[in-house]
């Protein structure tokens, strides 16, 4: 893959978790399956799923919410959050998001916790879940893994170190947040809770399901 980048980084130890952590939505994909509508403005029982999320990460209390968005972002900052668009123009993904965040010109925190924007029902106590992992493994994070032993990365919770080498690794041809989280030090967590509440609304049809399930009803609120 050429150079190497400069991994993995140093576990975090500080215990102001969450105060001192970003929230980084991922919002910047083309939502393909969504007919080309933003997925981030799809209602799910009457709201649209970002909502949803910006009310979980506030419940959680993190510092500041951060939407890596490549349109809309009038819609989105309507919620008060920040948008940051890609620096690159071939929408490479979740690694561009961070990418974004390295360079952009916010204050850093300790910590940066991210989730998608169609995951509206994420459990709040996911991040604490993520940070005692980190803790136990003197791991620079982590990220959960489902009972299939399929990775769910694009819910993470890291050192803001970690950002600085997103850009490097996108460059060398990586284009995948998994092996990136790995290659920066981040250790897996199997998660034990109901792992719908990690599923991706990615089309119409996930919207559909997730309404007629009675279990989703009961995590409309956080």
């Amino acid at each position: 893959m050429g150079t190497s980048v400069n991994l993995p980084h140093t576990s975090f130890s500080s215990s102001t978790f969450p105060g001192n952590t970003t929230a980084l939505v991922y919002a910047g994909g083309l939502a393909s399956r969504m007919g080309g509508v933003n997925k981030a403005f799809v209602p799910v029982f009457g709201k649209p799923m970002i909502e949803h999320v910006v009310e979980r990460l506030r419940s959680i209390g993190v510092a500041r919410i951060v939407v890596s968005a490549n349109r809309d972002a009038e819609r989105f900052e309507a919620l008060g959050v920040t948008v940051l668009p890609d620096l690159r123009k071939d929408f490479p993904g979740a690694l561009a998001a961070l990418e974004a965040l390295a360079h952009s010109e916010l204050t850093p925190t300790e910590r940066v916790f991210t989730c998608p924007c169609d995951a509206p029902f994420f459990p709040e106590t996911l991040p604490f879940e993520l940070d005692e992992a980190a803790r136990r493994a003197g791991a620079s994070g982590a990220f959960p893994r489902d009972a299939q032993g399929r990775p769910q990365s694009a819910f993470a919770l890291f050192s803001w170190t970690v950002l600085s080498d997103a850009g490097a690794f996108l460059d060398e041809g990586g284009h995948r947040l998994g092996e990136f989280l790995r290659r920066s030090g981040l250790t897996v967590l199997p998660y034990e809770g109901d792992e719908r509440r990690l599923a991706n609304l990615n089309s119409r049809e996930d919207v559909r399901a997730a309404e007629a399930d009675p279990a989703f009803e009961l995590w409309t609120r956080p």
